[in-house]
């Protein structure tokens, strides 16, 4: 645990991170202990049918840090508390020794996640966007079915769909397959990793259920 902990933290001060972002994150440390979750596998809800909604901390005030100027670096007190937290959400949701050697070994993983803790648009973090879904509007919705006929909910809002370089509803061209295209469905978590995708409908299935919209994902922005 501790050889995990001191990978983390070289992680934390690889490279340059804003004090406001930092405070942020110690704010809602949850994100901390969701990621511990994911480094170790933990299974994890999603805004499917039975359960439409995640859980997410409501807060009250001014949250924002707007006393922090946007080009405030990670302090050092700052860095020591966001260590700490490292350390309580490993002691408490740390299992399987084995995977932890695994993970040692691979440390740009490390690196990267770490660097994920501090994206704050919840269109590319998972755990800003169960905050960002749990307060938008019902009409930000809109229910799906995948290729295996499974119900899902997508997020339609143009926050977590304008930062993938459309809107909902736009028509792209399907970079498969020459002459098709596609429509610009929403966001949600894709179905086997966790992490988020956009969903996009593909004319060539608008046949397969007349009643529900069929849906695949797209995982890298850059497919468009």
């Amino acid at each position: 645990m501790l050889a995990l902990l001191e990978l983390m933290n070289k992680a934390l001060v690889a490279q340059p991170r804003q004090e406001k972002i930092a405070s942020l994150l110690l704010y809602n440390e949850e994100k901390i202990y969701y990621f511990i979750d994911s480094l170790f596998n933990k299974i994890v809800p999603f805004n499917y049918f039975d359960q439409r909604i995640f859980s997410a901390k409501r807060t009250y005030g001014d949250i924002t840090f707007s006393e922090i100027p946007l080009d405030a670096k990670l302090t050092p007190k700052t860095a020591l508390n966001i260590s700490y937290v490292f350390l309580m959400a490993l002691s408490q949701k740390m299992c399987c020794p084995g995977n932890t050697e695994k993970l040692l070994s691979d440390e740009k993983n490390i690196y990267k996640m770490i660097d994920q803790l501090f994206e704050i648009r919840p269109a590319f973090n998972i755990y800003e966007y169960r905050q960002f879904i749990n307060h938008a509007p019902l009409d930000n919705f809109r229910e799906v079915q995948d290729f295996n006929g499974n119900d899902f909910i997508v997020c339609t809002a143009d926050e977590v769909c304008e930062p993938w370089g459309h809107k909902s509803g736009d028509r792209v061209r399907n970079p498969n397959c020459v002459g098709d295209e596609m429509t610009i469905i929403g966001v949600a978590p894709f179905l086997e990793k966790g992490d988020l995708a956009l969903w996009t409908a593909d004319d060539s299935l608008r046949y397969k259920n007349p009643d529900k919209c069929i849906v695949g994902a797209w995982r890298t922005p850059e497919k468009f």
